[in-house]
């Protein structure tokens, strides 16, 4: 399958503020839908200006691929609905990233098939590359094997 490189808002959006950026692309064969984003700041919170990138409801199309960026250094969370057709058929594909001050950077694919690959655990910015339709290989815990004992659940804090 072709992957088409799509010029992403939050890439030309640029600057220090930018603390952690999600690479995706869509290998699932499918069109994918944008549910939602949301950012934790001590409790579940929907918070739209704090990503930079595609609005809710965006069809990430078969092959291709978008950036979407985190302003927030609080966990960052995301999810797409495969579709049939223009209708939502209830298979996700969710994340969740953060790159905090004061330890780690993490990420998780909250189900088998959301591709997050490797990545650098020590660092701002921070890009986690997520393959939508391939395996996960890192996890919240392990930046480069699957260990998700410690992630939260998706949305918590």
């Amino acid at each position: 399958m072709d992957t088409k490189k799509q010029d992403s808002p939050a890439g030309s959006l640029g600057g220090d503020s930018i603390r952690v950026t999600a690479s995706i692309t869509n290998k699932t064969g499918i069109d994918l839908k944008l549910n939602g984003t949301w950012t934790v700041k001590g409790r579940n919170l929907f918070n739209p200006k704090t990503w930079l990138g595609w609005d809710n409801g965006y069809v990430l199309k078969a092959g291709q691929t978008i950036e979407m960026a985190c302003v927030d250094n609080d966990r960052c969370y995301a999810q797409f609905e495969a579709l049939k057709g223009n209708v939502g058929t209830g298979v996700l594909y969710q994340f969740g990233m953060t790159c905090p001050k004061s330890s780690h950077n993490s990420a998780d694919g909250y189900d088998g098939l959301t591709g997050l690959q490797k990545y650098k655990e020590d660092g701002t910015p921070v890009v986690f590359t997520f393959n939508f339709g391939d395996v996960n290989i890192a996890s919240w815990g392990s930046s480069d094997s699957l260990d998700s004992s410690s992630r939260p659940n998706f949305g918590d804090v």
